[in-house]
């Protein structure tokens, strides 16, 4: 028997970090180490992911940003890609802003849980 919940009870739900220009430019534009930093033009309709935007968060950074954890699964939250680009995410990164991240889903419902757009 199939049941309807409201998503945040079988996913947790955050959204990312926007970074002000000049701060971007100054510190993570071309780093050369760190965490990639995901935005919604970094992902085509067709799921695949750019990372490399040449922007980078040094780990010395990091603890300012939200970080997706491998396996998130990414959702355009607004604009024109809203619920239009959907990416399962296959490693570590930072998440810009208009991104919802459906982190992972609870254990309980991990074996009966689909996504579906």
């Amino acid at each position: 028997m199939l049941k309807t919940t409201k998503i945040g009870n079988v996913c947790d739900i955050s959204s990312g970090n926007s970074i002000p220009v000049k701060e971007k430019e100054s510190l993570y534009k071309n780093a050369s180490d760190g965490l990639p930093y995901v935005a919604t033009k970094d992902i085509g309709f067709d799921g695949i992911i750019n990372y490399q935007n040449g922007v980078r968060i040094p780990i010395k950074y990091s603890s300012k940003f939200k970080i997706s954890k491998k396996n998130s699964t990414f959702v355009c939250g607004e604009g024109g890609s809203a619920g239009k680009k959907l990416h399962f995410l296959p490693r570590t990164a930072t998440l810009l802003i208009n991104f919802s991240q459906l982190l992972q889903v609870k254990k309980l419902y991990q074996s009966i849980c689909t996504i579906t757009h």
